[in-house]
């Protein structure tokens, strides 16, 4: 993908942060590079693939014209098979495999992604957690200020 020749430009380690898929994708990359990540930032970010929510936004995302891609980057055929290829991911049973610090923010009512927070800072032995106030699963719209602020001391400390 377009993105994985971004990161393999970069020269030397880095920290990867995602939010919600975004947050599986860097899952994922560091999965499978652990070697370039320095450390890992996720954001309201599934252990486990919402299977059902992401057919149903593949079917919406069919019907979408392609210009309702244009912000993304990705054509609507690259991101219908996105979607289609996250579907089957589970990050719940290779959790302890990350090394590198992790930092895992929700938003204290971002309720669908509670669980999937507590499971990935249980599984990743390496993990800090935090629940961010008065906020929900857009952490960066919602609660801008307290996630640069979290991600900056993560930042600072490894």
């Amino acid at each position: 993908s377009s993105l994985e020749r971004k990161l393999e430009s970069i020269r030397e380690t880095f920290v990867l942060a995602g939010l919600s898929l975004g947050g599986a994708l860097a899952l994922s990359y560091a999965q499978t590079h652990p070697e370039r990540i320095k450390g890992l930032i996720l954001m309201g970010t599934p252990c486990v693939m919402p299977k059902t929510l992401l057919k149903i936004q593949n079917a919406v995302f069919s019907i979408l014209p392609d210009t309702a891609f244009n912000s993304t980057g990705l054509s609507r055929r690259n991101m219908r098979s996105l979607c289609r290829s996250m579907i089957e991911l589970d990050f719940s049973k290779n959790l302890n495999q990350f090394k590198c610090p992790v930092l895992i923010l929700c938003g204290e009512k971002d309720k669908p992604n509670r669980k999937a927070s507590l499971m990935l800072h249980e599984g990743i032995k390496n993990s800090q957690l935090e629940f961010l106030a008065d906020a929900g699963h857009e952490l960066n719209k919602e609660a801008g200020a307290a996630l640069c602020a979290s991600m900056r001391r993560f930042i600072d400390q490894i």
